[in-house]
């Protein structure tokens, strides 16, 4: 993370520890993730961009507009880009509650869209090409507590989100950048639907 700087990724700003914590300072105010020595991340006191976490602005909003959509995929295909292609690095856990926005006002919809399902459906107001709407201005990646430097080259570590998790990692095979764009398209879908394509309460059937 020292050496990513992008304005579609979090950035870290400083890094301490104590005996028994590892701290990351990041780009925005009101905001820590706390690292206990050997474990994963376990902690975090606030969200990094005032808005927080994108998943639960599809809560508020049931689903997202094609504009809005639009609007969110290419700020985060544009950092998953950089992290690729500049700093040979896989995420390996794209999913919305990683997905960080700024809030900008909603400015009520003059000719609101039609439902496009029976849910009630909250007004996601005007959208301002290059602003944004729903909400929702810019958008970053964040918790990069299971990314890896790979380049070119490919991994077995099985890890990521079940539900956003490439097939070849579900199937312990060897894979590589590629599953963070399965995971964009997951949510892709995700955003324009309100669910997610792959969804079960059995972490089994999930997964079969």
């Amino acid at each position: 993370m020292r050496g990513i700087n992008h304005p579609a990724i979090v950035k870290l700003l400083s890094f301490f520890e104590s005996s028994e914590h590892y701290f990351l300072v990041l780009e925005c105010k009101r905001h820590a993730w706390s690292h206990t020595r050997g474990c994963l991340l376990t902690h975090a006191l606030h969200s990094v961009m005032e808005g927080g976490e994108l998943f639960h602005q599809i809560v508020k909003l049931t689903y997202f507009s094609e504009n809005l959509a639009r609007h969110v995929i290419l700020q985060v295909a544009q950092g998953i880009r950089h992290l690729h292609e500049e700093r040979g690095v896989v995420h390996r856990d794209i999913k919305p509650e990683n997905l960080l926005f700024e809030r900008i006002p909603i400015v009520p919809s003059k000719n609101p869209l039609p439902k496009q399902f029976e849910e009630d459906k909250e007004d996601e107001g005007e959208f301002i090409p290059g602003v944004g709407g729903g909400g929702i201005g810019r958008v970053k990646i964040a918790d990069f507590g299971l990314s890896k430097i790979v380049w070119d080259e490919q991994t077995m570590t099985p890890c990521g989100t079940v539900g956003y998790t490439a097939p070849e990692i579900v199937k312990d095979e060897r894979y590589s950048k590629s599953v963070d764009m399965w995971a964009l398209g997951c949510v892709l879908y995700t955003l324009l639907c309100g669910f997610p394509p792959f969804y079960d309460e059995s972490i089994n059937v999930l997964t079969e």
